[in-house]
């Protein structure tokens, strides 16, 4: 196997030659011996960026775990580049892998805090559940569905401890695949316009539902969907009442797919069935998380840090201002193109159609999750007559 040397923020790293996996020109990550994605730097860079928040948060030493590691990049950039990391556990079942994950410590100069393991995932945090062992930090980052370990993160998690989720089965999760969605997720999906929402939700819901078990609550720090992935950091807060609580947080989305209306509903309320503008039957969603998809004051800290060691340092500045911007609206967002053309107008620009909610007195504001969408509480026919008028 061929490694090169490569750098991410302030860590060197040996990671398998890009050019020989290689299929039509692009990077296959899954046909290397040991995985790794270069595509995925994006999303280490916000992980090491919000580790080093948290850190300052809880204020103690960190215990942090990454299970599913393949080169140990996120658990040796996470030791080198946050402070206040007392040990990362980085660990994977491939042999292969464990040598190149030896190397990086040793060039990282990490060998007093990194330890490696070659186990399963699950059976290894298990291995942690212990009260006195837990971890404060877990970050799975599976090749598909996370789902298969989150019983088992959470049993080896500290109370107040985060678990890092990545999801990139975002077909199921949006969707098209809508059977594979129930069977992992638990959840009804169909394809929609705001479809990248929805999947984010999904995973969202199916953390409340795997946490009131072992009787946690969470709170949902920092999420967002990006390229062809999910990513959320939770917090996970022990005790009946706050399980209680993320229960209520749960709900439905009552969706027409002939004229794009759609409202949310809390777990407890009577469904709408038929959509009130056209009559047609609608299609049902859910359940889904309800609450916030960040804590508005940690994604403000966020922005204040210094990322030049990043080199994504302006995609993450973009996402956390658009993520800001989006804050306190309404859970779902509306296709632009998709309304103008169920109007069969010409489709009017983003943001003089949020000017113009504006100026009606409504709340209105891009989305990270799709540059033609619009979030806002105006009311559907609102928007649409807006669309309508600046179309024509």
């Amino acid at each position: 196997m061929n490694i090169i040397q490569i750098k991410e923020g302030r860590t060197i790293l040996f990671v398998p030659n890009f050019k020989e996996y290689e299929r039509k020109g692009t990077y296959v990550p899954s046909q290397a011996k040991v995985f790794y994605n270069p595509k995925m730097e994006f999303c280490r860079d916000i992980g090491v960026l919000f580790l080093r928040e948290f850190s300052k948060i809880i204020n103690q030493e960190i215990i942090i775990c990454d299970p599913l590691a393949g080169v140990g990049s996120r658990g040796i950039r996470y030791a080198n580049e946050v402070k206040g990391v007392k040990k990362s556990i980085v660990n994977d079942i491939n042999k292969d892998a464990i040598p190149i994950i030896i190397q990086n410590i040793k060039i990282n100069n990490l060998e007093g805090i990194v330890e490696v393991e070659c186990k399963d995932a699950n059976l290894l945090l298990i291995e942690y559940a212990k009260t006195k062992s837990r971890f404060n930090f877990i970050d799975l980052d599976p090749f598909g569905s996370p789902i298969p370990f989150i019983t088992s993160a959470i049993k080896a998690l500290k109370n107040h401890g985060v678990i890092a989720i990545t999801a990139t089965d975002t077909p199921a999760l949006c969707g098209i695949y809508p059977k594979a969605c129930l069977r992992k997720y638990g959840a009804l999906s169909i394809k929609t316009d705001f479809c990248h929402e929805v999947g984010l939700r999904v995973l969202l819901s199916s953390l409340v539902y795997a946490a009131i078990k072992e009787d946690f609550g969470i709170e949902v720090l920092l999420s967002y969907s990006t390229d062809y992935y999910f990513r959320a950091y939770v917090q996970f807060h022990l005790g009946a009442k706050k399980a209680d609580n993320s229960v209520s947080m749960l709900g439905y989305i009552s969706y027409c797919k002939n004229c794009l209306w759609r409202e949310v509903f809390s777990l407890y309320d009577k469904l709408k069935y038929t959509c009130p503008f056209c009559s047609k039957d609608t299609y049902i969603i859910g359940p889904i998380w309800c609450g916030p998809i960040i804590k508005k004051e940690l994604v403000l800290s966020l922005i204040k840090e210094d990322l030049s060691d990043f080199n994504t340092r302006k995609r993450i500045e973009k996402l956390l201002n658009l993520l800001l911007d989006e804050y306190d609206m309404p859970i779902y967002y509306y296709l632009v193109d998709d309304i103008a053309s169920k109007l069969k107008v010409s489709t009017p620009s983003v943001q003089i159609i949020i000017e113009k909610l504006k100026e009606l007195g409504y709340k209105a504001s891009r989305t990270h999750f799709n540059p033609k969408g619009i979030k806002s509480n105006a009311p559907y026919d609102i928007i649409t007559n807006v669309i309508k008028k600046l179309g024509k």
